[in-house]
C-alpha cells in the first residue's frame, strides 16, 4: 500500500471516526458538517464512476479530498454572508461553528488565513507595486488564492489602495 493511499484512507477514516463521536456526544453542528463533508466525499467517487465524468476512472486523490473540504468551506462563506444580510445571526454562527470544524481537516499550509494576515500580505505588495488597485489585486488573488476567501481580499485591497 503507498504512503499516498495512506494519507487518503487516514484523512477519510479520521472524518468518520470524528463523526461517530461527534454523534455519540451529540454534538448536533459538528454531525452535521461531518455528515455534509462526508456526503460530498462519497458524490465525489461516485461521480468518478460514471463514463460521462471527465475525471472518470481516475483515483480520488489526497488533493481531490481538499479540494472538497474547500468547497465546503466556501460555501460556508458565501452562507455566512447570505444568512448577516438577511439579518439571520443565529443561522450565520451556526455556519461560523461549521467552518471552524471543517478547517480542522485542511493541511496547515492551506488554511484560511485571517483578515488581518491577508491585510499583512497585501500591504507588502502595496509596498512593492504602489496603491493601484489594478496592479495589486491580480496579484494578491493569485498569491492568496486557496489560502483566504476571494471576497476578502478584494475588500482589503479596495481599504488598503483607497
Amino acid at each position: 500500500m503507498s504512503l499516498h493511499y495512506t494519507r487518503l484512507m487516514a484523512l477519510k477514516e479520521q472524518i468518520q471516526a470524528d463523526l461517530a463521536t461527534s454523534m455519540k456526544a451529540r454534538d448536533a453542528i459538528r454531525t452535521d458538517a461531518l455528515r455534509l463533508l462526508r456526503a460530498a466525499i462519497q458524490n465525489l467517487e461516485v461521480a468518478r464512476t460514471d463514463p460521462d465524468n471527465e475525471a472518470y476512472g481516475h483515483p480520488v486523490t489526497e488533493d481531490d479530498l481538499v479540494s472538497v473540504v474547500q468547497r465546503q468551506i466556501k460555501q460556508r462563506h458565501d452562507s455566512i454572508a447570505a444568512f448577516r444580510k438577511a439579518g439571520r445571526d443565529e443561522l450565520a454562527r451556526k455556519e461560523e461553528t461549521e467552518l471552524r470544524v471543517l478547517s480542522d481537516y485542511l493541511p496547515d499550509h492551506l488554511k484560511q488565513l485571517s483578515r488581518d494576515q491577508i491585510a499583512a500580505h497585501v500591504g507588502k505588495l502595496i509596498d512593492e507595486l504602489g496603491r493601484d488597485f489594478k496592479r495589486v489585486m491580480p496579484r494578491a488573488a493569485q498569491e492568496l488564492r486557496g489560502r483566504a476567501d476571494g471576497r476578502v481580499v478584494n475588500e482589503v485591497v479596495r481599504e488598503l489602495t483607497a
